[in-house]
């Protein structure tokens, strides 16, 4: 009997259980392990059973398993995918169903969003599981002269009526329905919204709003998003048990982790309604093409049930990655965006310091293995692409490492035998599903403003507006294009104007040239002094 450790199960070599002169007819599997006597009985009675067959029956015993996964699959997903539900699902920090955005996207004075709340609408929303991460504004936001990142957008207020909390028509429902203990992070739920046309000055927010709600919590309406992960995992599992076959097994994980990402784990696309679940099966077949190429590529080998369990338990870890390491302070590999990042710095150096012992470690296999300096060779190639593609690119473009090309650089020194490897080759394999599956093939060089959480050209000289209390005239001078915004609302699209009142408070512009080129001025707090007090941004 061929032998691999006390611990765990050796799947033999392809075929070798039949004696067929075909490598891809099926496989034994075996065990050593002394001290687990009736899981080898088990293990050993499968092995006579299908010794006394041809490698038909390994056949039939893979591929019913393979056509199962795809029927619990597709009954899963399904409703998922395509819910049945008369409660619109909206995004952890989306607000389009009641605000359509923090810049002009709700038209001069709000008018393109206040109708619902003029009317006092009452608007049920579904809310996904989840939502403590994914709820967070990564872009930087900003409202009366202050600016908010990396936590929940939510601007409180007091009823009139009563004592129930308000907020303002921007924040993120969602988030408030979590704050108020209506919506569970696991299960997400079902949030009654309504509207009103009117914002009582609060500490938060001491200025006029045109719009608020108000939070009613409802029953039902839980998100399935834990069915389908719970699914996928199950599955898979059973794959390793039951699919022989290596190149067959491979792919059959591949396409239950690639699909539980993309349909349930981490969706490119929020599904509320029936064009939204068609562009994501759409997404989901175009992505799935080229990604089932490159996956073949960096295969690696599964031939004991230690090895296939440690493998899958990578995979799904970082293919689950918005559940895993995206929990850590780290918002992208992006000097700004870590140092801004509370605790951002030291998550980093700790994820480099796992990286870098998981790199000896496997440079030490390999080097027992003869193949060290083969690996130093390519990865040192590998090294310069990289700079010179760091070095050659414009000052308006900016060198980003996604975590797919982070998983594809590794996932080659991870191909070897020991069940040490098939996880780190899992975990490799998991960022670039992940990666691809949620952003496709994100480009290294991206445009430096759309990087930007800010959003605005620091190169373009900072606007500064000029207010006559008295008058109300503002001026703003040697930009092309401008967005005068009162009170967080846009009050004017032009550079020179009046109407400005010392009620309104805040004020500040969106100032451009050459097109796109735009920044922000810092914001005018104006008092009932005779003069506007400049307050710097923070």
């Amino acid at each position: 009997m061929k032998g691999v450790g006390k611990d765990y199960i050796e799947l033999q070599e392809l075929g070798s259980s039949t004696g067929s002169n075909e490598s891809d007819t099926g496989s034994d599997w075996e065990s050593d392990s002394g001290d687990r006597a009736w899981f080898n009985e088990v293990i050993t009675s499968i092995n006579e059973w299908l010794n006394e067959r041809n490698s038909k029956h390994q056949r039939i015993v893979e591929w019913s398993y393979v056509v199962l996964s795809v029927c619990i699959m597709r009954l899963v997903f399904a409703s998922l995918v395509f819910p049945n539900q008369e409660i619109q699902l909206i995004g952890c920090g989306d607000t389009d169903v009641i605000w359509k955005g923090r810049m002009d996207e709700c038209g001069v004075l709000g008018e393109k969003c206040i109708d619902k709340f003029a009317s006092h609408e009452k608007i049920k929303v579904r809310c996904p599981a989840f939502c403590r991460n994914g709820g967070k504004a990564w872009d930087v936001i900003r409202y009366a002269n202050k600016t908010i990142q990396y936590e929940p957008f939510l601007i409180h207020g007091t009823s009139y009526q009563n004592e129930d909390i308000v907020y303002r028509a921007d924040s993120f429902p969602c988030m408030a329905g979590i704050e108020l203990g209506y919506v569970s992070e696991l299960w997400g739920g079902s949030i009654e919204l309504n509207l009103n046309d009117s914002w009582n000055k609060s500490e938060e927010f001491d200025a006029d709003f045109p719009a608020s709600f108000l939070i009613k919590p409802l029953k039902g309406g839980h998100d399935l998003f834990i069915a389908g992960i719970f699914t996928g995992i199950i599955l898979s599992l059973g794959a390793a048990f039951l699919v022989f076959n290596e190149v067959l097994f491979y792919f059959t994980i591949f396409g239950i982790v690639y699909t539980t990402v993309v349909l349930c784990g981490d969706s490119p696309v929020e599904v509320s309604d029936l064009d939204s679940s068609l562009d994501l099966i759409s997404i989901w077949i175009q992505r799935l093409v080229p990604l089932t190429s490159l996956v073949w590529l960096v295969r690696g080998k599964y031939k004991t049930l230690a090895s296939r369990i440690t493998w899958i338990i990578g995979l799904w870890i970082t293919s689950l990655d918005n559940l895993t390491f995206e929990q850590l302070p780290i918002d992208r590999l992006v000097w700004n965006d870590i140092k801004n990042e509370k605790g951002g710095v030291v998550a980093v150096l700790g994820v480099f310091v796992l990286v870098l012992t998981c790199a000896v470690y496997q440079a030490w296999i390999l080097y027992l293995e003869g193949k060290l300096m083969r690996y130093v060779i390519n990865y040192s190639i590998g090294l310069i692409v990289f700079i010179i593609i760091g070095n050659l690119h414009s000052s308006g473009l900016t060198l980003r490492i996604h975590h797919w090309v982070i998983g594809l650089v590794l996932v080659w020194g991870c191909r070897e035998t020991p069940p040490s490897s098939t996880l780190l080759h899992g975990l490799c394999l998991g960022l670039i599903i992940n990666g691809i599956g949620r952003w496709g093939f994100a480009s290294l060089l991206e445009p430096t403003v759309q990087v930007s959480r800010d959003h605005q050209d620091i190169t373009v000289p900072k606007p500064n507006i000029d207010i006559d209390i008295i008058s109300g005239n503002y001026t703003l001078n040697g930009f092309e294009s401008c967005q005068i915004y009162v009170n967080d609302i846009l009050f004017s699209r032009n550079c020179v104007g009046d109407g400005i009142d010392i009620n309104d408070r805040y004020v500040r512009a969106w100032a451009c040239i050459q097109g796109d080129h735009c920044r922000w001025s810092d914001t005018v707090v104006l008092t009932n002094l005779p003069r506007a007090e400049h307050d710097e941004m923070r």
